[in-house]
């Protein structure tokens, strides 16, 4: 899964400039982090303060 997850941050622009194995560096470390959430799943609620950047890395909003 790691490797999937590697793959989608690289077509990413901000990201795409990070060598593959520093974008594995960064997900053990948890600089990085990966979380799933199912269909109509709540992501965020409105007016919720966010503390850092989130990227989807597939799926829709």
């Amino acid at each position: 899964m790691v490797k999937k997850h590697i793959v989608l941050m690289q077509q990413i622009d901000l990201i795409k400039s990070i060598r593959p194995e520093e974008i594995e560096l960064f997900l053990d470390d948890g600089s990085f982090k990966t979380t799933g959430y199912g269909k109509n799943g709540i992501v965020h609620f409105a007016g919720e303060v966010c503390s850092k950047l989130e990227i989807i890395l597939s799926g829709r909003v």
